[in-house]
């Protein structure tokens, strides 16, 4: 009696077998997608770090060239570092006063 039952079971036991299969299949498409879509982005990403590096280099190239052509020209060290330092710092708005862009308080009304 107990091989009469099993016996309906042997089809649906291949139904499952090859589903299974057909998952692993899919799950194993979409990993390896996965993986060159992966390898792709980072040889993207080491393409833009190269030519990253290579602007840096050229910066500093002409940033040399600079200094030395205005060395060249008679400009101090001291006057270079000022030079620098003025380039570091933000210009100010107006003398004191407030910028255009300022947002008054008290609704609105300007202390006068």
């Amino acid at each position: 009696m107990l091989t009469l039952a099993s016996v309906p079971q042997l089809p649906l036991m291949i139904v499952i077998m090859v589903g299974q299969g057909l998952l692993g299949r899919k799950q194993e498409l979409q990993s390896e997608e996965q993986f060159n879509t992966t390898m792709k982005t980072y040889h993207d990403i080491e393409q833009i770090t190269a030519h990253l590096s290579a602007q840096d280099d050229e910066l500093l190239r002409q940033s040399h060239m600079i200094i030395h052509l205005l060395m060249a020209s008679g400009v101090t060290a001291e006057q270079l570092a000022d030079i620098q330092t003025q380039a570091l710092v933000p210009p100010k708005v107006g003398n004191g006063a407030t910028s255009a862009s300022t947002v008054t308080s008290n609704n609105g009304v300007t202390p006068s």
